[in-house]
């Protein structure tokens, strides 16, 4: 399954690009070609040609190169855990969530180490990557506000009613939807 992207949500996406701005990051439509054949050659390899790109973060130091790429069908990264290429499927992702430090240790890590950012499988697996500086400003704030958006997540879902003949109904996210749309506005599932 793929996720796909409504014109509200690209729309609101770009908006909310435009508010982050995070160095070496863009956005569908924006993606220097250059940037995105360096990414997939690094962490991209088995991302097919059909699949959208939603999202791309890429930049090197000293001869590493490290980002992700989300598209509407999977996140390729290398900066989780090893910093090997890792391909998460969107359908096996639960969150990607902020994960702050507590307690003294945990603060005295983050001197080190900074925030971190965790995708959560629905295997109840986990995956961290460190985020130094401000996270709010940082690509990884911003690929969790997309994942919001794309898992439906960030904005709220009108309640549909349980009879069968709202055509609008998402069996998926429970969102009402306009009856003439075959794919959810919230989640892209098919009605």
């Amino acid at each position: 399954m793929s996720y796909r992207l409504t014109t509200g949500q690209r729309e609101k996406l770009k908006r909310l690009f435009l508010t982050y701005t995070p160095e070496k990051t863009w956005i569908f439509g924006d993606i220097p070609e250059k940037e995105l054949n360096n990414a997939k050659k690094k962490y991209g390899q088995s991302m097919a040609d059909h699949e959208e790109i939603i999202l791309l973060h890429h930049y090197s130091t000293f001869g590493s190169n490290r980002g992700f790429i989300l598209t509407t069908e999977a996140l390729y990264t290398n900066c989780f855990n090893q910093h090997r290429p890792q391909v998460f499927s969107l359908t096996d992702i639960n969150s990607i969530t902020e994960k702050k430090p507590e307690g003294f240790l945990q603060r005295l890590d983050k001197l080190f180490d900074g925030d971190k950012v965790v995708i959560q499988l629905h295997s109840g697996s986990e995956f961290e990557a460190n985020v130094f500086g401000n996270i709010a400003e940082s690509p990884y704030k911003l690929l969790m506000t997309v994942w919001d958006e794309l898992s439906g997540k960030a904005s709220p879902q009108s309640k549909a009613s349980t009879d069968s003949s709202n055509q609008g109904h998402c069996k998926n996210c429970n969102a009402s939807n306009p009856p003439t749309h075959n794919y959810c506005e919230y989640c892209g599932s098919a009605i």
